[in-house]
C-alpha cells in the first residue's frame, strides 16, 4: 500500500471521494492545495483526498526543477484524469486545465487505451462505488 493510499483511507470523507469521482467521470476542474512537492511530482490535497500530480502533468513544457514551479501551501487548479477505484488512488493534471474539453476528453481516452491499470475507465461512472 502506498503513501496516497494511506492517507485516503484513513483521512478521505466518503463526500469528498463522490466529488472527485464525479470531477472525474465529468471532466472537471477542481481546486486542491500543493501539500508536498517530490522530484516527481506532488501531492494534492483535494477536500480532504490526496492525489498526485506528476511532472510530466505541470506544464506543456518539460520542468527540470519542480520545487521552482510549486510549493507547499500553493493553491492549484487541476484536472482528475486518471482514477483506480480499487487502490483508492488519482492523478492530476495542471497541464490539462489548459485545453479545451475536446482535446482533454481525447487526451484522457488515449491514456485509457494504455493504461495498465484494468480498472481505469475515462469518463468512468458516478455510480460505481469504491
Amino acid at each position: 500500500m502506498d503513501r496516497i493510499q494511506l492517507l485516503n483511507q484513513e483521512l478521505a470523507d466518503p463526500k469528498s471521494w463522490k466529488k472527485i469521482r464525479k470531477a472525474y467521470s465529468s471532466i472537471l476542474i477542481l481546486e486542491g492545495t500543493i501539500i508536498n512537492v517530490i522530484e516527481s511530482g506532488a501531492y494534492v490535497n483535494i477536500d480532504g483526498v490526496c492525489g498526485f500530480l506528476p511532472k510530466d502533468e505541470i506544464h506543456d513544457h518539460k520542468v527540470d526543477d519542480i520545487s521552482q514551479v510549486l510549493k507547499s501551501g500553493q493553491r492549484v487548479r487541476v484536472l482528475v484524469y486518471e482514477l483506480d477505484n480499487d487502490k483508492k488512488t488519482f492523478y492530476v493534471s495542471i497541464r490539462l486545465t489548459k485545453h479545451s474539453m475536446e482535446k482533454v476528453s481525447e487526451m484522457i481516452k488515449s491514456k485509457a487505451s494504455v493504461t495498465t491499470n484494468p480498472s481505469f475507465k475515462a469518463g468512468g461512472s458516478d455510480e460505481e462505488d469504491f
